[in-house]
């Protein structure tokens, strides 16, 4: 099949639309398609705008012999193969063997809390909890762990009625 512009028109590619507060109008993307954008003074003309947008932006793609990205899929299947040092792949098991769980669910746990420390604001409870693990991780006793491993990016938070607290970007074990 010919991927040409009728064929990435037919897609239907996802999109965002977004009104900021206090302004006029709305603005809609297509997150598949990186400065794919467009704005109107309603949600059914933004979107509108974008439809003309998106055919510009996949017609200058093609003429210029760049590729037309496809919409990411919405489904997942909850499996991923992960590629790792050996050496990480040792002390994580040591590590899951002391914590008396599988690697799978202290991967599944590492990764919940990052992702979820990273998609919303730090609540009173997140920065407890932030602290909680900080210590827990800084208090097994084993070998080094590459700093890659263990990294949040410098960031001041003022949560509630707590103080400001700097978070190291690397916790060191």
């Amino acid at each position: 099949m010919v991927k040409d512009l009728s064929y990435y028109m037919r897609i239907n590619y996802p999109y965002e639309l977004s009104k900021e507060e206090g302004e006029d109008g709305f603005f809609a993307t297509h997150p598949d398609l990186p400065g794919c954008m467009a704005e109107g003074e309603t949600a059914d003309e933004a979107t509108e705008n974008l439809d003309a947008a998106r055919e510009l932006w996949i017609e200058t793609r093609l003429e210029g012999g760049y590729t037309v990205p496809e919409p990411t899929g919405t489904e997942f299947s909850g499996r991923v193969s992960l590629r790792m040092p050996s050496s990480l792949h040792a002390q994580m098991a040591k590590v899951a063997r002391r914590e008396n769980m599988s690697l799978n669910a202290l991967l599944n746990h590492a990764l919940a809390t990052y992702c979820s420390a990273r998609a919303a604001a730090p609540t009173a409870e997140m920065a407890k909890n932030i602290v909680v693990i900080r210590d827990m991780v800084a208090s097994l006793t084993m070998s080094r762990l590459p700093s890659a491993f263990i990294a949040a990016p410098q960031s001041r938070w003022s949560v509630g009625s707590m103080t400001t607290a700097t978070m190291d970007s690397t916790v060191e074990i």
